[in-house]
């Protein structure tokens, strides 16, 4: 079963954004980063865990982005769409 929580969450989104700008979609990663925690604030996650996620998202998207830095066919025409279709879901806002 997936888990759907706040850590789980940003583990999402900071892989998916990684995995975004090694395959050069056009978007800025900052502001989706934002954009999520700002929604993880609306939904009630307090402060002090707020900074837990962010942790989260941040050690996602950099251990991603080290770990697919140098694998020159990472971006494979199966794996960006799938990249395509996760983006798609965060950039309308659904985490």
């Amino acid at each position: 079963m997936i888990k759907n929580d706040p850590t789980s969450r940003a583990f999402q989104v900071g892989t998916v954004s990684a995995r975004a700008v090694k395959c050069g979609y056009n978007f800025d990663p900052a502001r989706l980063k934002s954009s999520f925690l700002a929604a993880e604030a609306a939904q009630g996650t307090s402060i002090a865990d707020l900074a837990s996620v962010e942790r989260t998202y941040d050690v996602s998207f950099n251990g991603v982005t080290k770990a697919i830095a140098n694998q020159p066919t990472y971006c494979s025409e199966r794996k960006t769409a799938e990249i395509k279709q996760d983006l798609t879901r965060h950039l309308a806002g659904d985490y």
